[in-house]
C-alpha cells in the first residue's frame, strides 16, 4: 500500500517541520490542557459516515467530542494551529485492484486463487451483512445492524 500511496510525498499528511505523524495522530492520545481539563485527540467517523476525520475529545477512548465543531477550535487555541484532517477524510474513496499480478513478485501468486493476500485479509476481517445473498447458506450476519 505505502507504494501506491498517492498522498507519501505530497506533504498533505505530514508538513515539513510539523511534530505528529498520521499513524500516530489517529490513535486516541492525549493532546493538551485547558483550564485544568485534560483532551485527547484521534479520529472518528463524520456524521454522515462517509469519512474519517479528526477531533478533540474529552475522555480518553475519544469517544466524547469537546463540542460539536469536533474541537476544531479547541485544537487551534492548545496547538496554534489548525487541526490536520478536521473537515478532510483520512481515508479515500479510490479503488484499488485485489486481482493478483503476473509479476512473479507478489507474495501471494503460490495460492490456488487469483486474488492478492491483503485482500483476502481485509475480506475475512470486514464486517458483513450475507442475510440478503442467494445460495442457501446462513452467511455472516454480524455487522447487519452496523450497516442498516
Amino acid at each position: 500500500c505505502v507504494d501506491n500511496n498517492p498522498y507519501a510525498d505530497d506533504g498533505q499528511y505530514q508538513a515539513e517541520g510539523d511534530d505528529w505523524d498520521l499513524t500516530d495522530m489517529v490513535q486516541c492520545q492525549q493532546f493538551g490542557q485547558l483550564n485544568g481539563v485534560q483532551y485527547y485527540s484521534g479520529a472518528y467517523c463524520s456524521s454522515d459516515g462517509g469519512s474519517i476525520v479528526m477531533g478533540v475529545f474529552t475522555d480518553g477512548t475519544c469517544s466524547n467530542l469537546a463540542d460539536v465543531y469536533g474541537g476544531q477550535g479547541l485544537y487551534m487555541t492548545i496547538a496554534g494551529k489548525e487541526l490536520p484532517h478536521a473537515q478532510t477524510t483520512l481515508i479515500g474513496n479510490e479503488c484499488m485492484s485485489c486481482m493478483e499480478g503476473a509479476d512473479a513478485n507478489y507474495n501471494d501468486q503460490q495460492d490456488a486463487d487469483a486474488v492478492k493476500e491483503g485482500c483476502e485479509t481485509l475480506y475475512l476481517q470486514a464486517g458483513k451483512c450475507e442475510q440478503t445473498l442467494n445460495g442457501g447458506g446462513s452467511g455472516n450476519n454480524k455487522a447487519c445492524k452496523f450497516m442498516e
